[in-house]
């Protein structure tokens, strides 16, 4: 077993979300493709205590059971027998309640991070396998990159790498409740959105602009309705270049690809005043990295 682990974990955008049903048991099933980018939160796990141990630098997050990470904890301990024993503490840089899979990246971490601590007593299958029930995001940063996500999130398929530019994110500071978006969507359902069939085409052919035309995400409309700042940041990055624009999740983030990075700069340095939260960031292959000692 390895004294201490430090966790590094990859935010997420949706380059495209549609619901393609709802199952007998009230779960949604999903066509989405998520890429991770250069976005990262940090964690650090050690084995100490005789118990779970969860702390972190925001003070608005719950540091409890109502949290994915000490979720994934608790069922880590539960599947190998192992008495829990953990202290995990947790640096946020990726916003929350935008739609970025933050504490969905978060929980696969965990996973890993203590699974490696304790001298992989999972296999990796047997970890991905804990991720399903802890969300539906959740069993993809055990692969991340560019990958189409269907079912309720666990049919995987990697796809070719996005190709590189620049992605400004904005968010503001209202959220947008994933719970409510999905019951919204329920009592009035819409059609897909967006072109999966030329998003998909743009990424095995390394067609940025095709790309961009493909994105769309069926919360867009409400979310937008609901918080106003989304329509707001969308109209924004269009009006300052981007090539693409969309929004993440069920929201509250949208993000502007741009194939100019000077431009994306000029987005940045324009619209870092008029948006509670900015940042530029990059497609990257990585989801969960690990660090020993």
């Amino acid at each position: 077993m390895t004294g201490l682990v430090t966790v590094k974990t990859a935010a997420k955008l949706n380059l495209l979300l549609n619901i393609t049903g709802v199952r007998d048991d009230g779960y949604h099933t999903l066509e989405t493709v998520m890429q991770t980018v250069d976005l990262y939160d940090f964690m650090t796990i050690d084995a100490t205590g005789g118990q779970i141990r969860l702390t972190g630098n925001l003070p608005y997050i719950p540091y409890n059971e109502k949290n994915l990470v000490y979720r994934a904890a608790a069922a880590f301990f539960e599947a190998t027998g192992i008495p829990p024993a953990a202290r995990i503490h947790l640096t946020k840089h990726i916003p929350v309640q935008a739609g970025m899979g933050g504490g969905s990246g978060n929980a696969a971490g965990a996973l890993i991070g203590l699974n490696r601590l304790y001298g992989e007593p999972l296999s990796r299958g047997a970890l991905a396998a804990l991720a399903g029930p802890l969300g539906a995001d959740v069993p993809y940063f055990f692969l991340g990159g560019t990958a189409l996500c269907a079912g309720t999130g666990d049919e995987l398929t990697p796809l070719r790498p996005m190709p590189d530019c620049a992605i400004v994110v904005l968010k503001d500071r209202q959220g947008v409740s994933t719970s409510a978006a999905y019951a919204k969507y329920d009592a009035d359902p819409v059609p897909p959105v967006g072109d999966v069939k030329r998003l998909l085409a743009g990424i095995d052919q390394g067609g940025l602009s095709q790309i961009c035309a493909g994105l769309g995400n069926v919360f867009y409309e409400y979310a937008a309705a609901q918080c106003p700042q989304i329509k707001w940041a969308y109209d924004d990055l269009f009006d300052a270049g981007a090539d693409g624009v969309c929004m993440s999740g069920s929201g509250s983030a949208v993000f502007g690809i741009f194939a100019d990075p000077d431009r994306a700069r000029r987005c940045f340095q324009k619209l870092g005043r008029a948006h509670a939260y900015i940042s530029m960031t990059r497609p990257t292959k990585d989801a969960v990295l690990l660090f020993e000692g």
